[in-house]
């Protein structure tokens, strides 16, 4: 997989706007080591919420930064191994052996005991709920278990009937798609599997079953740009409707995936992948070698955490919207208090001499600005370049 600049269009009536993000390159080439507390623990996942990136690991491990480059180690209360933690309803919320810990403000932490029937598989949020997958070997094999909750306290089971273990959950168009290990109907082998729903109650399970796919899983899911893409272990797929899915077999070994700004990033072992549409991937260098087994976006950035106590950051996304009028109207939206430079071009070409329009300062909201040399211009194409 080569490499190559980054672009997104937008178009309004016969304008159309080229948005490049940062100096002239792609911010999701760049990644930045940021870990600087001499922590060596893994770190197993890491979210973003109320304005702030927390990252667990083993041995109680909890840091936490405000934009991803400056972290603080918190005391979790425990020193038994935490992860993943998600984030919803201004709840984070961690598991660790059998146990539930749960925070508003990422720093100070209590635990309660799961009192589930199952043991804690995973945790995940999406829409409006948390969930909790556990799998139960007692009745005829191996069958998912979901529990639900709207408040991360009170929590309700739903025995899916479904031979398999799901993992993680993403919600679009109406629909939740959870995915993880299923069974294929000969010999119990392990393959790739999808639960839909759309009300988080009745399940409906997807197999991906063939001897192609034995002792394959699928690790994550998101949904974005009108789809659901999930990765996993020597797989990944995608679907537009949550139903129908292409899967695509793979050599790596992919744990953790998020969706911003138009773009998919999927961490894993010594990976790192960014795809606008979940089928062509491109391959960035995170600066090593080493192990990433979350990725979260906040603040126009991605951060990926991993083993060792790495922590990676992807240099900082402006977003930039298109209104088309007398004047076109441009809205830029980016990390607060730095200036960016509005560019244009009334053709592209091999060579581009673009022209400087005007800078602005992001602030923490959407900033307007109106190109007053558009009017009666048949094309225009605009990039945002974000000052160093």
């Amino acid at each position: 997989m080569n490499s190559k600049p980054f672009v997104k269009f937008s178009f309004a009536g016969a304008l159309c706007a080229l948005l490049h993000w940062i100096t002239l390159a792609d911010p999701l080439a760049i990644w930045h080591q940021r870990n600087s507390l001499s922590q060596t623990n893994p770190l197993f996942s890491v979210v973003y919420g109320n304005g702030l990136f927390v990252a667990v690991g083993e041995s109680g491990t909890v840091l936490t930064s405000p934009d991803g480059i400056a972290w603080s180690r918190q005391n979790s209360g425990t020193s038994a191994n935490l992860g993943p933690i998600i984030y919803g309803s201004g709840v984070f919320l961690v598991r660790g052996p059998n146990v539930l810990f749960r925070s508003n403000d990422g720093t100070t932490w209590t635990s309660s005991p799961w009192a589930g029937e199952e043991p804690i598989d995973w945790l995940d949020f999406a829409n409006d709920r948390f969930f909790v997958f556990a799998h139960d070997l007692r009745v005829n094999g191996d069958h998912a278990i979901i529990f639900t909750s709207t408040d991360s306290t009170n929590w309700t089971r739903f025995n899916t009937g479904l031979s398999g273990a799901a993992g993680t959950v993403a919600y679009g168009n109406g629909l939740y798609a959870a995915v993880g290990t299923g069974f294929a109907t000969v010999g119990l082998t392990a393959v790739p599997f999808v639960l839909t729903s759309t009300e988080a109650t009745t399940w409906r399970g997807i197999y991906f079953d063939s001897p192609l796919y034995w002792n394959l899983s699928l690790n994550d899911v998101a949904f974005g740009n009108g789809r659901f893409v999930a990765v996993g272990d020597g797989a990944n797929a995608y679907s537009l409707n949550g139903t129908n899915w292409n899967l695509a077999l793979t050599s790596l070994h992919l744990d953790s995936i998020a969706f911003a700004d138009g773009v998919f990033v999927t961490v894993g072992a010594g990976t790192v992948l960014t795809s606008t549409d979940g089928i062509n991937w491109i391959a960035r260098d995170p600066g090593g070698n080493f192990g990433l087994g979350g990725v979260a976006y906040g603040q126009n950035t991605f951060v990926a955490a991993g083993g060792l106590g790495i922590i990676v950051q992807s240099d900082p996304i402006v977003a930039m919207g298109l209104t088309r009028g007398l004047s076109t109207q441009l809205s830029l939206t980016g990390p607060s208090g730095r200036t960016c430079e509005i560019n244009a071009v009334d053709q592209l070409l091999a060579t581009n001499n673009w022209q400087t329009l005007g800078t602005v300062t992001l602030t923490n909201s959407a900033v307007s600005w109106t190109d007053p040399g558009s009017t009666n211009k048949p094309q225009r194409f605009y990039r945002a370049v974000l000052e160093q």
